[in-house]
């Protein structure tokens, strides 16, 4: 996150859920949620925490394996949707709102571990804003029904 007070960035960890459904190989429209564990403080002495983030996200893919006849069952995608995010902050009296909102856009790579299990590498740029911006790593764990 960009910290309001400053020009030290914020840095946040975060924990969460991701749900989907895939039509096609090529397809997929997730939901995501997420809460921080830990929390940064500024220089200013006021404490930042994720209370809350969620976004709703379509991801377009390419199956490497199955159209390249690789053995290798790597799956790049780029990820394109919406989030929300609550930040928790003490002392609560700064000048910035506590929930933001917007466009998000990432890119990823997705690794078939087994037929059911997925892991998956991106980087995700949730919200880009004059007052507010965050973006980060994600790892992930899938398993398909």
């Amino acid at each position: 996150l960009d910290n309001p007070e400053g020009d030290d960035d914020i840095e946040l960890n975060q924990a969460g859920l991701h749900l989907g459904i895939a039509p096609t190989d090529w397809f997929a429209l997730e939901l995501r949620y997420g809460s921080s564990f830990g929390d940064d403080h500024t220089e200013g002495n006021t404490s930042y925490e994720i209370d809350r983030s969620s976004g709703a996200y379509a991801l377009w893919s390419v199956p490497l394996s199955k159209y390249l006849n690789s053995p290798i069952p790597i799956k790049p995608y780029i990820a394109t949707g919406v989030t929300q995010f609550k930040l928790d902050r003490s002392p609560a009296d700064t000048s910035i709102d506590q929930s933001h909102s917007g466009f998000s856009y990432g890119v990823g790579l997705g690794y078939d571990v087994l037929d059911n299990v997925n892991t998956s590498i991106e980087y995700m740029n949730y919200i880009d804003r004059d007052e507010f911006s965050a973006d980060g790593v994600n790892f992930k764990l899938s398993y398909k029904f």
